[in-house]
């Protein structure tokens, strides 16, 4: 018997999930959406191309963004991952550098017959270390210049305004950012960009110069580049992955 099926499932906007447990252990992908998850005192904000690895004993909360979500889940007959994989009793979510690792993934799922214990390994193997955030304390002027990052990346932010607005010197800032999140603060307005533009590819019929600019990319031709530069693909090329796929009806299990 196989010890892995899927689940690819689309939640309604605003949608709320009571504290609850999953029936199977699991590694999920974000396609599409966005989702805060809640376990104990901690609280994870999620978007398009994020991915969980998920023990079955984790209790957790999710409350779904304003357009929903599409999930991707491949899901094991067991309360742990399968040996075959790193850290089986583990619970940890990943963000940036988690792009690539997923659309790889999703695009190989499409082979006929895919191997999938060795396309897991691959997709596990490329994802970034996790920062170890739970031993350094988020000074409050950083976590209040992450959120002003969060809700302005489609504008043209400059570490010097950021720093005055914080009170503290842009080099210190630049430091302190990369020290928590691991990349530069440019790095970072990057990937929200490039994360909001897979969002609008799998779940809208928007033209890529509208999605381009909405995103604070200079024009489409800048959007493209930047995409084939971290993913190695085409925005249409994206969109056709994650709108003309059911993983559910296409692949046998």
């Amino acid at each position: 018997m196989t010890p892995y099926h899927y689940s690819d499932n689309q939640y309604v906007a605003n949608k709320q999930s009571p504290l609850h447990y999953d029936s199977c252990a699991r590694i999920s992908m974000v396609l599409w959406g966005d989702l805060l998850e809640r376990t104990g005192g901690t609280e994870v904000e999620a978007g398009a191309f994020s991915l969980v690895v998920k023990p079955q004993d984790i209790k957790h909360a999710n409350r779904y963004g304003r357009r929903g979500a599409r999930i991707f889940s491949v899901l094991f007959d067991g309360d742990q991952l399968p040996a075959f994989l790193p850290k089986g009793d583990t619970y940890q979510w990943y963000h940036q550098g988690a792009q690539l690792p997923i659309l790889r993934f999703i695009r190989q799922m499409q082979a006929p017959a895919p191997d999938v214990p060795e396309l897991l390994i691959e997709l596990l193997g490329g994802l970034p270390e996790p920062l170890d955030q739970h031993t350094q304390v988020l000074p409050d002027w950083l976590a209040r210049i992450k959120t002003e990052i969060d809700d302005c990346f489609t504008e043209n932010l400059r570490v010097r305004e950021l720093a005055n607005k914080a009170g503290v010197h842009p080099v210190h800032l630049a430091r302190v950012f990369r020290q928590h999140y691991g990349c530069s603060v440019k790095e970072y307005v990057q990937y929200r960009r490039l994360q909001q533009a897979l969002d609008l590819l799998g779940s809208s019929r928007d033209p890529l110069s509208q999605i381009a600019y909405a995103q604070g990319f200079s024009d489409q031709a800048h959007f493209c580049r930047q995409l084939k530069k971290e993913l190695q693909c085409t925005p249409g090329q994206v969109r056709n992955l994650l709108q003309d796929v059911s993983f559910i009806q296409d692949i046998g299990h």
